[in-house]
């Protein structure tokens, strides 16, 4: 799996910082992690819903007994002008939430076109 979607790179140094956990309503949500632990990271969204994330979960095959896919965790580095990022090459984390962040960002401010 690509860093592009997924990230195993994860450390007790880590707690505190902010983190996209894939959700297959909204495809990330925005959290912030509160624990690192035997391969396996907790976050807390904004609205108070905890994920534990399995980081090894995501690199297997699927299973058939699988409602839905597991979840999968990436660093979230936050927007750092008000107008988003018109050039994609120039955002701080170049991977699939902060794409889509950044497309959402731009749409509300009516700044759709990108480079």
């Amino acid at each position: 799996m690509s860093k592009m979607n997924h990230s195993t790179q994860w450390s007790s140094s880590d707690v505190g910082g902010l983190c996209w956990v894939s959700d297959p309503a909204q495809a990330y949500i925005e959290a912030r992690v509160t624990s690192v632990e035997k391969g396996v990271v907790r976050a807390e969204a904004s609205d108070g819903r905890t994920f534990d994330v399995d980081l090894q979960l995501p690199l297997k095959p699927p299973s058939r007994k699988q409602k839905e896919p597991p979840r999968r965790i990436l660093q979230r580095v936050p927007l750092t002008t008000n107008n988003g990022v018109e050039n994609m090459d120039n955002l701080q984390s170049l991977q699939e939430a902060s794409i889509l962040d950044n497309i959402q960002h731009r749409f509300r401010m009516d700044l759709i076109y990108t480079n």
